[in-house]
């Protein structure tokens, strides 16, 4: 029996007829008949298309149209030559498929698979395959559903018609998400001439031992003015005449004023190229917080048309674009300052997808295009071999990719020559993945930098900078006159997971040393064991003298360990072991640390090194909130030591009349103390008699706090004058139909003192209806709800038979419309409706349902 012939017999009667005759699938058949029939069947794929195709059946075994299957799941056809073979190629692994019904198999890459006679067939220059051979093929699992004649084909997540359809969905997804979200309310507090006030300490003693000596660290700041007023003083106790030193210092911001962001007076920091302490001022207009986010970078490329490609960023999906008709495609990646890690997943109209890693690293020294920022500063030096220092310094963004800078800087010497430095500076980036900094400072140095890092698997810097005698004697450096520096970073990709290896090296020569340390160290990580090799070479040259080598190598493993005992849960492991050439082994440590029930951390290390012979470290630290309160103590070759130390806060909040206690980080930093109340009159005022409400998550300015039992809440350690949000979690509310008119809010808290906030919590209403079309329900279409008062919108979605509820609308007027967009779509028109809904606690009765949204059809043109 040849299969190149059509069949005779059933042809082309139905699968009922041959239910008549016997020939129903699952009976026995003579075996010299040709026991195909023909069938009408649906073919359905899971997450995917559905089709009604013909279909041929022998006894159980259905046998589908390749060329129509292989068309609805979206896979090409490299080769079809009617009455010889069928070839194919599964992406993206490029797997090679062959269908040879002559030959009775099916070669599969290098697997060569016999197939039954009636499994793949031709039948007037078609193919049909049974399902049992495509599951085989394609790794899918076709069921066939007999009662119903359908061709169910489940494990589809790898065809490309269902990864398309998946990629659809995330699309959709996405859009969503760039819509317009909720309206955001900006608190504008009121101001005052003094508020808060936050007292920090810092005790050090080491009571006895080699390095006895006690100090204490004193802050004390306050709001004054809109900034923040700090005094410091830190005194000192050693073997030595003791140290005692004071500072005083007030600062404030403006973020929204262009030409002026920033004043500092007092003892203070200068910004330009180099910051100097100093006791003066200093004024610029760069922010006082710098922003993580840089610049818009257009991701640009091209590739055949039909394809897709994605930006994923950190692992979320940012954009997605389709290849035009001239092979291009551009995606916006939001930069921000630091390494930008990125993929471009890239699919192909037959199932390929590509997956590039590519990285953009934006130095802090570069601006974003067209934005200008100065800064000048004039005081007494503090710390510097100066008498005083005048600094002027001024940066422009060319474009995104290229900044120049340029200033100067003049120190007065009291004992020496005064030394004015002139400088200027270019930070460009050549192509993405490459970065190029140029440095000129007169009477300073030349310094020229480049790196190259095209991904995050791949980094590579080098560095060159040469001295000048004056700037090396001003800042009390080493007679260094030249420093070279280069560094490696290498992840194979097969490997990226568990491998990756480093390379660093420093040269640098003076007038009569000289010093090359290079080192290469791989690094291996099988699971939560990480072990590091390195070698170095360190060459220490003297005038006269032979030289010191201390080349060698070390070994190094480090745990976090991941066990579910309770004794050894969390425990961090580490030991080392240092070799040298010329003396052999040089060092050997190790350390052990746990975190103890939320209460300290204990850290135990025990080391040897072949100069400073053994060593006992034990170290103990507290970690509940407030005071930070720890102990170490030191064994060694040469005798103990032991330190105490004391670290802690207190924060006074005069609108609550509360006292806060901190780990001792808080001067200049600021915070937001609320109070959710529920406005029984909606006025939006905290009324007497209003009570709060209690147990309500609130996430202010990243922090997540949780209102007591009066309804207050408070978050601290934010930055000052910068953007923070807060956001009320209204589903806690226990009755739903409670809701905050403004769940967003938008606040600048002030330095060194709480912001107080009032959070009203108003009673809403039901509002429910129908969007109809010729009398129809529409499903899925949006319904605006607009305040007229405020411009905040309420969107709801319609369900299958057109309806539409939201549950804790808030007092107001509104305007229940259909976007124009949807209106455009059904080519109609709809007269809105004004909805009212009273405040106070008599919005609970109100239900506002059976509203009716009828869209009328416009008339043809």
């Amino acid at each position: 029996m040849s299969r190149r012939r059509r069949f005779p017999g059933f042809s082309p009667r139905t699968l009922f007829a041959a239910c008549v005759i016997g020939a129903c699938p699952g009976t026995p058949l003579d075996a010299q008949q040709d026991p195909l029939i023909e069938a009408v069947v649906r073919v359905q794929i899971i997450d995917g298309p559905s089709e009604v195709v013909q279909a041929l059946t022998y006894n159980s075994t259905l046998l589908l149209p390749f060329r129509r299957f292989m068309a609805m799941s979206e896979i090409p056809l490299a080769a079809y030559a009617p009455d010889d073979s069928a070839t194919f190629v599964l992406e993206p692994s490029g797997l090679r498929v062959q269908f040879g019904p002559d030959r009775d198999q099916l070669i599969r890459g290098d697997t060569v698979v016999a197939l039954d006679s009636l499994h793949a067939v031709w039948w007037d220059g078609e193919l049909w395959v049974a399902t049992e051979t495509l599951n085989r093929a394609l790794g899918v699992a076709i069921r066939m559903e007999w009662a119903d004649l359908s061709a169910i084909v489940g494990g589809s997540a790898g065809l490309p018609v269902v990864r398309r359809a998946r990629r659809a969905r995330r699309y959709a997804i996405l859009d969503q998400y760039r819509r317009p979200g909720r309206t955001e309310y900006e608190y504008t507090p009121r101001e005052t001439l003094a508020d808060g006030a936050v007292f920090t300490y810092s005790l050090r003693t080491a009571p006895a031992g080699r390095a006895s000596n006690t100090s204490l660290d004193l802050g004390f700041g306050a709001k004054i003015w809109g900034g923040s007023a700090e005094l410091r003083h830190f005194w000192q106790s050693a073997a030595g005449p003791n140290v005692s030193e004071f500072r005083a210092s007030w600062k404030r911001a403006w973020p929204e004023n262009r030409w002026l962001r920033q004043v500092r007076v007092g003892d203070v920091l200068t910004n330009g190229r180099r910051a100097q302490f100093v006791t003066g001022a200093v004024v610029t207009n760069a922010p006082f917080i710098r922003s993580s986010q840089f610049d818009i970078e257009p991701i640009i490329g091209r590739l055949p048309v039909g394809w897709e490609v994605e930006l994923y960023d950190r692992g979320r999906l940012r954009g997605f674009a389709d290849v035009g008709p001239s092979g291009a495609f551009e995606l916006p990646l939001q930069l921000r300052y630091g390494i930008n890690p990125f993929d471009l997943v890239l699919y192909g109209p037959g199932g390929e997808v590509i997956r590039e890693e590519r990285t953009v690293r934006v130095p802090f020294s570069r601006l974003p295009e067209g934005q200008f920022e100065y800064a000048a500063a004039l005081g007494a030096c503090r710390f510097a071999a100066c008498s005083g220092v005048l600094s002027t310094d001024a940066r422009y963004g060319i474009t995104s990719q290229v900044t120049v800078q340029a200033g100067a800087d003049v120190y007065w010497r009291a004992n020496a020559n005064d030394v004015w430095q002139p400088y200027a500076l270019v930070s460009a980036a050549p192509i993405p993945a490459m970065r190029v900094t140029a440095e000129a400072v007169v009477n300073g140095h030349l310094r020229a930098a480049f790196g190259y890092e095209p991904s995050p698997n791949l980094r590579a810097d080098i560095a060159h900078t040469a001295f000048d005698e004056t700037g090396n004697s001003l800042f009390g450096r080493a007679f260094e006159k030249r420093r070279t520096e280069v560094s490696l970073f290498w992840r194979p990709v097969r490997w990226r997971q568990s491998v990756f290896f480093q390379a660093a090296g420093v040269h640098s020569s003076g007038t009569s040393n000289s010093r090359s340390f290079q080192r290469v160290a791989a690094t291996y990580r099988p699971n939560w064991v990480q072990y590091t090799v390195g070698v170095k070479r360190d060459v220490i040259g003297l005038p006269n003298l032979r030289s010191i080598d201390r080349s060698g190598f070390d070994v190094t493993a480090q745990a976090v360990f991941p066990w579910r005992t309770e004794l050894l849960r969390g425990l961090t492991v580490r030991a080392l072991a240092g070799v040298e050439l010329d003396h052999g082994l040089a060092s050997l440590q190790g350390s052990v640390g746990r975190q103890i029930e939320r209460l300290f951390r204990v850290d135990l290390g025990l080391g040897w090194d072949r100069l400073g012979g053994y060593r006992l470290d034990l170290a103990l630290t507290s970690i509940l909130p407030g005071p930070r309160i720890g102990t170490r103590s030191s064994v060694t070759s040469s005798g103990s030591s032991a330190l105490l130390f004391v670290d802690g806060s207190v924060i006074a909040d005069p609108s609550t009349r509360s006292i806060h206690l901190s780990d001792g980080r808080d001067l200049g930093r600021a915070g937001i103390a609320g109070f959710i109340f529920l406005d029984e009159n909606a006025n939006g005022i905290a009324d007497p008699g209003e009570r709060g409400i209690e147990g309500i998550p609130v996430r202010a300015g990243g922090w997540l706090a949780r209102t007591d039992a009066e309804g207050r809440f408070a978050a601290w350690d934010l930055f000052p004058w910068e953007v923070s949000f807060v956001e009320v979690d209204t589903l806690a509310f226990e009755d739903p139909r409670l809701v905050v008119v403004t769940p967003v809010i938008r606040v600048r808290p002030t330095p060194n003192s709480y912001l107080a906030l009032d959070i009203p919590v108003v009673m809403g209403a039901e509002v429910s209806g129908f969007v109809t079309l010729d009398g129809e329900g529409l499903p899925g279409v949006p319904v605006i709800l607009r305040n007229l008062a405020t411009g905040a919108t309420i969107a709801m979605t319609t369900f299958s038979d057109g309806g539409f509820y939201k549950l804790g609308v808030p007092p107001g007027d509104y305007e229940l419309n259909v976007p124009d967009a949807y209106l455009e779509q059904f080519r109609a028109m709809v007269t809105s409706l004004i909805v009212s809904i009273p405040t106070g606690m008599d919005a609970a009765s109100v239900q506002l349902d059976d509203l009716l949204l009828q869209l009328e059809r416009l008339p043809q043109q």
